[in-house]
């Protein structure tokens, strides 16, 4: 086999892996499904909302928000001591910046939760 065939059989198992999409095959008499399968859309939705609910910076975010939505520096409430002060200065940068874009997130998903129960 040649190196046209071996691309031409990568292609076809790429275009599987991408094509996945929600389908049910071989439901049997009794009604269970032998297989099913999500889209990567569908996957990747039902994970980001497991990892935001899980997330325990979540619940803190959740508190101070319930404090006060408008606290002055959220994200040094955040921040873990014993974890900020043993990076150097780059990381500490890394950590305050990936802090702060997970405030954004969970702060915007609380208050849009918060509105639709209104």
């Amino acid at each position: 086999m040649g190196n046209l065939g071996i691309r031409e059989l990568a292609q076809k198992a790429k275009s599987r892996l991408k094509n996945v999409s929600a389908n049910l095959d071989a439901i049997e008499n009794n009604g269970t499904v032998k297989r099913a399968s999500l889209s990567q859309h569908e996957y990747a939705s039902i994970a980001s909302k497991i990892k935001d609910e899980d997330d325990p910076l979540y619940k803190k975010v959740e508190k101070i928000l319930e404090r006060n939505p408008d606290t002055i520096s959220p994200i040094g409430e955040l921040i873990d001591k014993n974890i900020y002060n043993n990076l150097n200065e780059t990381e500490k940068e890394r950590y305050v910046l990936c802090l702060s874009k997970k405030y954004a997130k969970f702060k915007e998903k609380i208050l849009s939760e918060k509105n639709r129960e209104m």
